[in-house]
């Protein structure tokens, strides 16, 4: 029996940016078959809820990730890291047991806050921003969200998703409506891990965008979500908008991925075509696969 994966979300952020709050509504979201556990470094003003289970630590140590291996045995570990640290990822890929993966940094950023912060501390902030691959600024006005898309933060991380969270509760992608992150121009789109929630994101928003492009995606095979007419490969993320913890499939063509199994990382370079699927409720991408090869993962995936 092959063991399972423990999916690792690593959260960042400067002390009141929500880190606690979005994590404990990430984990009551949850599929409750999903055992969870949140490692703390940073104790803020909100608590977690009755029932989380969260191991309070100094600091992060391959030590501490060993004994939450044992004393829970999760299928998710949720880390919200110390607002005062600069984030070293490499150092905590080294930290993680063996059958941990790090599926995805985010940071969090109070919105309200943050011209203050860009001015008093700006290396603090960008330091975070920088090894993300989902950024969520929260507390948002129309007045705020106007001066954020000002500063051109996707120059600052490029490979990020940003997310503008409202006062209200609606949600608004940093990128503005019908812009694509992407550039559309040339013969090959190479769009990394970092990029899957993006390009998913207008591959299913704008099923057009992408037809007849090649690209070269790195996702996780799952033949369990396989289909008479696709295969299925794809990537677990969590997303601003639902606050949830997810595999995102995507539609391949059938026969392309057999001699591979259930989370194996594959590097497969395809010609996007359209199809209409209900996992994706409507129309969304369908990879023609020319090349596949395993891969290991260096990377957070």
């Amino acid at each position: 029996m092959e063991e399972k994966t423990v999916k690792v979300f690593y959260f960042t952020g400067l002390l009141g940016s929500g880190k606690t709050t979005f994590i404990d509504k990430t984990i009551q979201d949850l599929d409750p078959s999903l055992k969870s556990v949140v490692v703390c470094v940073e104790v803020g003003d909100e608590d977690f809820s009755e029932g989380v289970s969260v191991e309070y630590a100094g600091k992060l140590s391959w030590e501490l990730f060993e004994r939450v291996q044992d004393k829970y045995s999760p299928d998710v570990v949720f880390i919200e890291d110390d607002g005062q640290n600069r984030p070293d990822i490499r150092a905590l890929l080294k930290m993680l047991p063996e059958s941990w993966g790090l599926f995805q940094v985010v940071c969090m950023v109070n919105a309200a806050s943050f011209e203050h912060f860009i001015n008093t501390a700006p290396n603090q902030v960008m330091e975070k921003i920088m090894v993300a691959s989902m950024v969520i600024m929260n507390r948002c006005t129309d007045q705020i969200a106007e001066y954020l898309r000002e500063q051109s933060l996707r120059m600052v991380n490029r490979n990020a998703e940003f997310w503008l969270e409202f006062t209200d509760g609606h949600v608004e992608n940093y990128i503005r409506e019908g812009e694509s992150y992407f550039d559309l121009s040339g013969d090959l789109i190479d769009v990394s891990p970092d990029e899957f929630a993006i390009w998913y994101t207008e591959a299913l928003d704008y099923p057009d965008r992408f037809e007849g492009i090649t690209v070269t995606l790195r996702l996780m095979v799952d033949h369990d979500q396989d289909t008479p007419e696709y295969d299925v490969a794809g990537l677990w993320l969590m997303t601003c908008c639902e606050a949830d913890v997810s595999f995102y499939p995507v539609a391949c063509k059938k026969g392309m991925l057999k001699e591979y199994k259930t989370e194996d990382l594959v590097e497969l370079t395809a010609i996007v075509r359209r199809t209409e699927w209900d996992r994706y409720e409507g129309e969304g991408p369908l990879l023609e696969i020319i090349d596949a090869a395993k891969i290991d993962s260096p990377e957070p995936m």
